[in-house]
């Protein structure tokens, strides 16, 4: 009844001529998610996740998003039909980690899915 998955995606991008100083377009991404299965219709999981995005800091230096976005979600959801499913997600993210700008958000997501 669990399962659980993750990833990690690194670029890596090598500027000849860069428009700007200090410039780089190197981005990371990772992820981990873990899954309970109650039956086979209805399910919950849980994960985290991790955005780089170095690119801001030669336009904006000190940006918050050097640091990061972090994002933890749970979810859940229940098979209508083989391919057909209702599913909720809940996701707390936090933007950087500047001190004086404390840039956090929640989102409740509702929706059907198609399942292949």
């Amino acid at each position: 009844p669990w399962e659980l998955e993750g990833e990690y995606i690194r670029v890596l991008h090598d500027l000849e001529y860069a428009p700007l100083p200090d410039l780089s377009l190197d981005k990371q991404f990772y992820y981990a998610s873990l899954l309970y299965n109650f039956t086979d219709q209805l399910f919950v999981y849980g994960g985290y996740s991790f955005l780089n995005n170095e690119t801001f800091e030669a336009v904006k230096p000190a940006s918050p998003d050097r640091a990061g976005i972090k994002a933890y979600s749970a979810g859940g959801g229940y098979k209508l039909t083989e391919v057909l499913g209702l599913k909720w997600q809940y996701i707390h993210a936090r933007f950087g980690e500047n001190p004086y700008l404390k840039l956090r958000s929640n989102w409740l997501f509702l929706g059907f899915s198609l399942i292949f």
